[in-house]
């Protein structure tokens, strides 16, 4: 794929609007994207068989340089593909390295502070359920009241009294 005597041009827009990178991603060939990954990266320093590469995150990030999104970028493509490439894509590399870092600097923060409203949520719930006001009925014999509603409670008469005020009074 290495021209000898040209560079590849990574930023070539097609009508779709995909570049080559995201063309290879929407039509899920792993084996190109990796190749147009590699094409694109540059080399800082090597030693021996260690690289020290940077990659352009133009075609690849969904934020653009600006701040806006760009929805035609090979992150979101691969995410949202159908495929089982489109998993083979995520398998190492620069894709995972990318999504983990977002993870920490957006999403751990986001999904923390929805957990806790939800746990709180979740406690104060359980909360007003338990301690909700359930009648303790007498067993009165001699009651004639067949509709389940109790007299006034007395207070010598703990019987009487909702399990509420029980809770908190003693």
């Amino acid at each position: 794929l290495r021209h000898p005597k040209l560079p590849c041009k990574n930023g070539i827009v097609n009508e779709a609007g995909l570049t080559p990178l995201t063309l290879a991603c929407r039509i899920g060939r792993d084996e190109v994207f990796r190749e147009m990954l590699e094409l694109s990266a540059r080399e800082f320093w090597r030693y021996s068989n260690i690289t020290c590469s940077g990659y352009p995150l133009n075609a690849l990030d969904t934020l653009m340089p600006d701040g806006s999104t760009n929805w035609n970028s090979a992150l979101f493509i691969i995410l949202n593909g159908t495929k089982e490439e489109h998993l083979n894509m995520l398998d190492g590399g620069i894709v995972e390295r990318l999504l983990d870092e977002k993870w920490k600097t957006f999403a751990r923060n986001q999904f923390l502070k929805r957990l806790l409203i939800l746990a709180l949520h979740l406690f104060c719930l359980s909360c007003s359920i338990y301690l909700r006001p359930v009648h303790v009925f007498k067993d009165d014999d001699d009651a004639d009241d067949a509709d389940g509603v109790t007299d006034a409670p007395d207070a010598s008469d703990d019987e009487g009294i909702d399990l509420t005020t029980w809770f908190r009074y003693g």
